[in-house]
């Protein structure tokens, strides 16, 4: 599917110049995890089905742990000894591996 292509590029360029993306000097977790969410849910609104909720359940699923919190936030306390910058590498790995992981994503159900 060429969306899923232009996510994985997208997902790219974000790993190597978060700043020139977002537009901000200093990229950390919550900002990096405010823009992915944004990005994501637009994807899900043009498509009209919840990609965040389906990623969410996934995360859960991978992880073996169930939490009443989105994915994004989910990571910060399941991974809470790490640091921000492998935070941010978790975040955009595991959105990446989502999206490789099911081809079939934007299979409305």
């Amino acid at each position: 599917m060429e969306i899923t292509t232009k996510i994985f590029e997208w997902i790219t360029i974000l790993k190597k110049r978060p700043e020139m993306v977002i537009g901000e000097k200093i990229v950390d977790y919550t900002i990096l995890k405010i823009y992915i969410e944004g990005y994501v849910d637009g994807i899900g609104h043009a498509l009209k089905i919840d990609i965040r909720k389906k990623i969410t359940l996934w995360f859960q699923e991978k992880i073996n742990h169930k939490s009443s919190t989105y994915w994004t936030e989910h990571i910060r306390y399941y991974y809470k000894n790490k640091t921000d910058e492998e935070l941010k590498v978790i975040l955009l790995d595991t959105t990446e591996e989502y999206f490789r992981d099911n081809p079939d994503w934007s299979n409305i159900e």
